[in-house]
């Protein structure tokens, strides 16, 4: 029976051949890292995950859970639970201080700057409405810093269909994490020059582009026939149904139509960051970080 078109995605776990590796050997002890998710609680997480005490929930930066997601709940004790909600505590605590960029205490003895980078750059360009917030995925591993894993587009670039989102706005920069590192002057240039690197390769528009007709050109004919198969539910049922109080423009029922519309979105989203990047300047602006702190 043709059951139409899927796409097979690597989830977030640790093992041999999973996408994190965060057990190994230290002077000939088992050693382990741990797995973090930011993200709402639902009924299946219930008696599976451990919730942590979060300073950023505490103060309304999160309004979701941090659950440890690994080690899970078969393994893990609660001194190992205490254990992890204290190390976690001890970086909270680094981020929010006077002295959260200082070389002997500050955020780069706690992550690994590189991928806080890439992750801001990856989800700020495509406008992923959920990063930082929700589906979020934050370990540790051998290295014994903090990383960031890239998941979850289906909210990005404007494909939400309650609400439009405008490609002249930065996301993350205010939210939790963001909205300290970015306070810091170097950690700012470094993401500018990055982006600019990013830009001229990767994650150009031509770049982006060419992986969609690439990819348009290898489904050819099996786009249709997954819109035969699901052609009712396509119309009927979901999201894809359309709400009276929708915007027009959030209901878009043809594949050209949708492919149209992601790329006007990368377009317009590019051109405005590459014209606005340098805006993160003001974040690390001394007066203003004064102001703040002293709030």
């Amino acid at each position: 029976e043709y059951r139409g078109l899927y796409l097979m995605t690597e989830t977030i776990d640790n093992g041999d051949g999973c996408r994190l590796q965060l057990n190994w050997m230290e002077s000939g002890v088992k050693a382990t890292g741990y797995l973090l998710r930011i993200d709402r609680t639902t009924e299946a997480d219930v008696g599976q995950l451990w919730d942590i005490y979060s300073y950023m929930e505490r103060m309304l930066h999160l309004n979701v859970d941090i659950q440890i997601k690994y080690p899970g709940v078969s393994t893990l004790t609660p001194e190992l639970s205490d254990s992890i909600e204290r190390d976690f505590a001890a970086f909270e605590k680094c981020m929010y201080s006077y002295d959260f960029n200082s070389r002997e205490y500050g955020y780069e003895n706690w992550i690994d700057t590189e991928n806080f980078i890439d992750y801001f750059i990856l989800n700020e360009l495509t406008w992923n409405h959920d990063a930082g917030k929700y589906s979020t995925y934050l370990y540790k591993d051998i290295s014994g810093k903090y990383k960031l894993c890239v998941w979850d587009f289906n909210n990005a670039f404007d494909n939400f269909p309650e609400e439009k989102f405008y490609p002249d706005e930065f996301s993350l920069v205010g939210g939790p994490i963001y909205s300290m590192l970015f306070r810091d002057k170097d950690f700012e240039e470094q993401v500018l020059e990055r982006y600019r690197e990013l830009r001229q390769g990767v994650l150009s528009e031509e770049n982006m582009c060419a992986d969609i007709d690439d990819t348009l050109a290898y489904l050819g004919p099996a786009v249709e026939r997954n819109n035969q198969r699901w052609a009712a539910q396509l119309t009927s049922w979901g999201p894809l149904k359309p709400l009276e109080s929708d915007p027009a423009d959030r209901n878009v029922y043809s594949h050209e139509a949708a492919v149209a519309q992601l790329k006007d979105f990368i377009h317009q989203r590019g051109q405005w960051m590459d014209e606005s990047i340098d805006l993160l300047k003001q974040y690390s602006n001394e007066s203003r970080n004064k102001a703040y702190l002293h709030d």
